[in-house]
């Protein structure tokens, strides 16, 4: 690994590792560590752990996820981990709250309910909803005074992502309703402004159009958010760009816009 490569942490979701997994075999970008099935509106809560739920999942990667989104071990890494790079996207958002009986609030992911049983006991958030906004910006809040404290605000980078309204066939996405499709991106709106009001224009990753559409095939399953390969490329050279890892002369990123 070229010791010039990018280091990058992750708080998102497969689609920035997805893209950083491509940074990595062209020996650009380092990865450091991954937070995903995480919502900040679960990182303002109290940190507990649910030793129950976690047994019952068989995948050492699934039990990492579910155990950082409850022991909210996020903020630690955001002042001690070694980076060049905060990545961070919001597909996670779509992820309603829940809060367990034991208190506190955790990611209503298919990974925890997988641990948890079903039906979950707890009172759900619901994504979008007043209460859920509420405990985003709080979750926010303590993410950008960690990152302040440790003078390292310059190094996030947002990938300004929305769901897709078609495939590469150019057809709708398959069991996904065009005005769910919609709202959830009226709300993803919402939270970039609230983003843009925190941290300046350059802190954020841009996708023209075209680069919004999802592939027809997916290893993780056709979904909204599983975008065509051109996608993860433009991330992997945006965010190189955005950092001065490319040459200054390219022509790379005004060729892909």
């Amino acid at each position: 690994m070229d010791q010039s490569a990018l280091s990058v942490l992750i708080f998102g979701s497969c689609v920035s590792r997805d893209a950083i997994e491509i940074g990595k075999q062209q020996g650009q970008i380092r990865l450091v560590g991954t937070y995903e099935r995480c919502s900040f509106a679960s990182v303002s809560a109290t940190p507990s752990v649910d030793e129950a739920v976690l047994a019952k999942l068989d995948s050492p990667f699934q039990r990492r996820m579910v155990r950082a989104d409850m022991d909210k071990s996020v903020l630690h890494a955001l002042g001690q981990s070694p980076f060049d790079c905060l990545l961070i996207d919001l597909i996670e958002e779509r992820l309603h709250l829940l809060v367990p009986p034991t208190g506190g609030r955790v990611t209503l992911s298919n990974e925890y309910m997988a641990g948890a049983g079903w039906p979950v006991a707890g009172r759900a958030i619901r994504s979008g909803s007043p209460e859920y906004l509420h405990w985003w910006r709080e979750g926010l809040m303590q993410f950008l005074e960690v990152l302040e404290a440790s003078h390292r605000l310059d190094k996030i980078r947002v990938a300004e992502l929305y769901w897709a309204q078609h495939n590469e066939s150019g057809n709708p996405i398959p069991g996904i309703p065009q005005h769910h499709t919609l709202k959830v991106n009226a709300f993803l709106a919402e939270l970039y402004a609230i983003l843009r009001a925190a941290l300046p224009a350059t802190c954020f990753l841009q996708y023209p159009a075209r680069y919004l559409v999802a592939a027809d095939e997916c290893k993780w399953g056709v979904a909204p958010f599983h975008y065509s390969a051109p996608l993860y490329d433009y991330t992997v050279t945006q965010l190189l760009a955005s950092f001065g890892k490319l040459p200054a002369k390219s022509g790379v990123v005004e060729a892909m816009l």
